[in-house]
């Protein structure tokens, strides 16, 4: 705000010019000391809204709900809330974002491997995240297209994408950077089988992996 960048945490804001010291949410002009969610200053997430309607102003959320600040060239000062978000995922908000459509701010927020969209057309109940945002990487959450085969730390499936991936008790990975395929599956010796349309491949180095990495042995190439 007014070409200085300003930083929020546990209920104190300053300036990182140093300019001004560290002050207090609650001492903002206009603060909302008697709504029990905004007492003690402390936020979840602050935004800036490009709207040209809404310069100089900035979006503070905690739970579900809204305040509207003013930068005034000295300092800040409540114009608006605390106004109810309707989000059903706004009480474990763990991150957020806002974009400009046309004139509408759209806030995006965040709950787990869910995200929802508020503002102008997209009040949507809470999503997938990769269903969402397009090309989202697959190894932080995959798109299956069937459900995972094989046992705990060697599970195998495709992706919407038409790759596949390997869980190994901890996080996913990708299989092959450039590989194909529909439908996986494991068999009882642990081979991993794939199926792209109508071709078939076998990993057979995939068979009894050392105990703590299953994934060890896969082949860089297929033919």
């Amino acid at each position: 705000m007014g070409n200085t960048l300003y930083l929020f945490h546990g209920g104190w804001y300053l300036p990182v010019d140093g300019s001004k010291p560290r002050a207090k949410l609650t001492d903002i002009p206009g603060w909302p000391k008697s709504a029990p969610r905004w007492a003690d200053g402390v936020i979840d997430a602050v935004s800036v809204p490009a709207n040209p309607m809404m310069f100089g102003q900035i979006i503070l959320q905690h739970g579900n709900e809204s305040l509207n600040l003013r930068f005034t060239g000295q300092g800040f000062q409540v114009v608006g809330g605390p106004t109810p978000i309707v989000s059903p995922t706004a009480e474990a908000v763990t991150a957020g974002a806002v974009a400009t459509v046309g004139s509408s701010p759209i806030f995006f927020y965040y709950s787990g491997v869910q995200v929802m969209q508020v503002g102008g057309m997209n009040n949507n109940p809470p999503q997938y995240i990769p269903t969402v945002h397009q090309n989202w990487p697959a190894t932080w959450h995959p798109v299956l297209t069937h459900a995972p085969s094989g046992r705990m730390g060697n599970l195998w499936v495709a992706t919407k994408d038409g790759n596949f991936v390997h869980h190994n008790g901890e996080s996913w990975s990708l299989a092959l950077p450039d590989a194909q395929a529909t439908s996986v599956s494991v068999g009882n010796d642990n081979s991993v089988w794939t199926a792209h349309h109508s071709a078939t491949a076998s990993f057979p180095s995939v068979m009894n992996p050392p105990r703590g990495d299953p994934g060890e042995g896969i082949p860089t190439c297929l033919t």
